[in-house]
């Protein structure tokens, strides 16, 4: 885990936190942070309000199931609205050896949706610090399936926005095309030093 004195000392944080959680999930996280109501807040994979919004999801393969995202250790958010989610994934790291079927390290969001929260170019990368904060600095995936989501030009939009880029397109997957897209080590690390200092930070849609 990426010690956050390490962080704080590097990167002074705001007064104004960006998250807050539910202390039974995360007990050391408050403190660390410096508590304070935010927009994201961790839940727990088995959260029931967490599961009844992620089911319209495509990436749902049971959507009647009680946990949320693929086997290893995972970092579900919800928004404070109840309008947004969103899921963190690495390979579990006590499982010696486990490592990604395509290959990438790093870890990678299973899972976003946004119902009408806020902009989420905006909420994907205060995501992506807190998932950082949590593990450790690493580069981030995410898949897209191009038919599945809304009809425009730019599929992963959002992402895009939020400073991921477009590596490949998969064809042939049970969700049809599949657009890979990855944010770099740097990116992830600016994403951190937005969350600890977002005073300094102007977003735009």
């Amino acid at each position: 885990m990426l010690s956050l004195h390490y962080i704080t000392a590097a990167f002074p944080a705001s007064s104004t936190p960006l998250v807050s959680v539910d202390p039974s999930v995360d007990d050391d996280y408050l403190e660390s942070c410096g508590g304070g109501s935010a927009y994201w807040h961790i839940v727990s994979k088995c959260d029931k309000r967490a599961c009844d919004f992620a089911r319209p999801h495509y990436s749902r393969a049971k959507p009647d199931s009680k946990e949320l995202g693929p086997p290893g250790q995972k970092i579900v958010m919800m928004g404070a609205d109840g309008k947004s989610l969103w899921g963190s994934h690495r390979p579990a790291p006590w499982a010696k050896g486990v490592k990604r079927m395509d290959g990438f390290e790093g870890h990678s969001c299973f899972i976003f949706r946004n119902a009408g929260g806020p902009l989420s170019s905006t909420i994907i990368r205060s995501a992506v610090a807190i998932t950082a904060i949590e593990w450790n600095l690493a580069p981030f995936i995410t898949y897209v399936a191009i038919n599945k989501v809304r009809h425009k030009r730019d599929p992963g939009r959002c992402f895009l926005k939020a400073g991921f880029k477009r590596i490949r397109i998969k064809d042939k997957t049970k969700h049809g095309p599949m657009l890979r897209m990855e944010m770099s080590l740097d990116e992830v690390r600016r994403c951190v030093q937005e969350f600890l200092r977002p005073e300094q930070y102007v977003y735009s849609s």
